[in-house]
């Protein structure tokens, strides 16, 4: 796939007011498939979120502006790359659909919300969500049996995204057939890619005002923007103060029902800066190291807590969803699917991404792709989604953290919030060691970073 996607604004519909922060148009990139493929990837842009009145100010401060809504999208996008630039049947001829992140909510939220000094803001990431959905089918044919060989055939519709974009599908995959027109329902078959969504209730270490733990960060975005569980099977779980769990990995992925492929890094990067970090500052070295940093042995308990938590959660969804594929490697890694080497290099359990996903769609059978090391960034095959080599990478002769924040930074603004909390994000450029932005997302040289976090 070669050429740009097209942007297309969304018409405003007052049930669904598809609309970003600022109340100016969301839309998405389109990139038309083979004529006669009859699947379809629609896949939801990263990027944090907003939980509080602080979180949003810094936001709106120091992200690009078209994350707020705050500027026009570019008429068009060059391809994302990874997932998007597959050229393996079926996802080379499939018609994409790559959604930009202007909500801050991770496409959860549908209200209002009055912060204070702030006008008024709008967290329609769900909205958004429904009414892409809907106009796919009436402006471009999703469900309308082009391209499928019988009428009884369906096309398939891949859903989901990278980082706050898979939180976000994640809640939305047993509702999106419901928010295609009703013509159109029985003609669809909906599989997730869950890329990096899986948060796991493990404490962070020191955690202070500084640093909320993300389950802490969930119950304020939970609080604030009333976000729906849209499962009255959770919701039904988990009433009252604990109603934010169905916002929450770890919580909510066993009653997902819709089959889907998930990736979870055993050792999330994200997740394990945030959790081991003492300072900002050690956050953004933990996020670039260009070598492993020297764990201490708090910190690699911890590491290990994580991990463990993450392949026994896996392990139980496994035993209770039906077709349902997981993709675990046990590297240092983050929200790598729209990469060339998260998504056609890297693997787990001797198979590459591609090829893991390849085989699920083919077989939707219930299958892992799962490493069973467990030393901090042991897969062996973690060397191509990491930028350090096997001897650091291992433990046994690496170098010592990177510069602090500011040497970190070659064209870009750092974000920081401190107090009740903190956003950090690469906003305009790379860094100069590694080949990370400030969220752990791994870049390939000379392309821009979405920013997923």
């Amino acid at each position: 796939m070669t050429s740009d996607g097209v942007w297309t604004p969304l018409a405003y519909v007052a049930d669904r007011p598809a609309l970003c922060n600022y109340a100016s148009t969301a839309g998405y990139y389109y990139w038309a498939g083979d004529s006669r493929s009859s699947t379809w990837i629609v896949y939801l842009e990263g990027g944090d979120w907003s939980w509080d009145e602080r979180s949003f100010t810094i936001r709106e401060r120091y992200f690009p502006p078209q994350f707020t809504g705050r500027a026009l999208f570019p008429s068009s996008k060059p391809n994302p790359g990874g997932l998007f630039n597959s050229t393996a049947v079926p996802l080379r001829d499939a018609h994409k659909v790559f959604v930009p992140y202007c909500s801050s909510d991770a496409w959860m939220g549908d209200k209002v919300v009055y912060f204070g000094s702030i006008r008024p803001i709008q967290f329609r990431g769900a909205s958004i969500v429904r009414s892409v959905i809907a106009d796919l089918s009436s402006r471009h044919g999703l469900g309308s049996h082009r391209g499928l060989s019988s009428s009884n055939a369906t096309d398939l519709l891949l859903f989901g995204g990278g980082s706050a974009g898979a939180r976000g599908a994640m809640v939305h995959l047993d509702k999106v057939r419901e928010y295609l027109p009703a013509e159109a329902r029985t003609r669809v078959d909906v599989v997730g890619f869950l890329d990096s969504n899986y948060w796991v209730d493990v404490p962070p270490l020191g955690e202070s005002a500084h640093y909320p733990s993300l389950m802490d960060e969930t119950r304020a975005f939970a609080t604030t923007t009333e976000a729906a569980a849209l499962d009255a099977a959770c919701s039904a779980a988990y009433q009252g103060s604990e109603s934010w769990k169905c916002l929450f990995g770890q919580y909510r992925m066993p009653f997902v029902k819709t089959p889907y492929f998930m990736v979870a890094s055993q050792n999330d990067r994200f997740q394990l800066s945030r959790a081991l970090a003492k300072s900002t500052t050690q956050f953004v070295e933990y996020l670039e190291a260009p070598v492993p940093p020297a764990w201490s042995s708090s910190q690699d308990a911890l590491i290990g807590r994580m991990a463990a938590a993450t392949r026994e959660g896996l392990q139980g969804l496994q035993a209770g969803v039906q077709q349902s594929a997981v993709f675990s490697w046990a590297c240092f890694t983050h929200d790598d699917g729209n990469t060339a080497a998260g998504f056609v290099e890297g693997r787990a359990a001797g198979s590459t991404m591609e090829g893991a996903l390849l085989s699920f769609l083919s077989n939707r059978s219930t299958v892992a792709w799962v490493d069973s090391c467990t030393g901090f960034d042991c897969g062996p095959a973690c060397g191509a989604t990491t930028p350090w080599d096997s001897h650091s990478r291992r433990g046994d002769g690496g170098g010592g953290l990177s510069a602090g924040a500011g040497a970190l930074i070659a064209g870009g603004t750092l974000a920081l919030l401190v107090g009740g909390g903190f956003l950090l994000h690469k906003l305009t450029g790379r860094k100069a060691m590694g080949n990370r932005d400030l969220t752990g997302k791994l870049v390939q040289p000379g392309a821009a970073s979405n920013g997923a976090v």
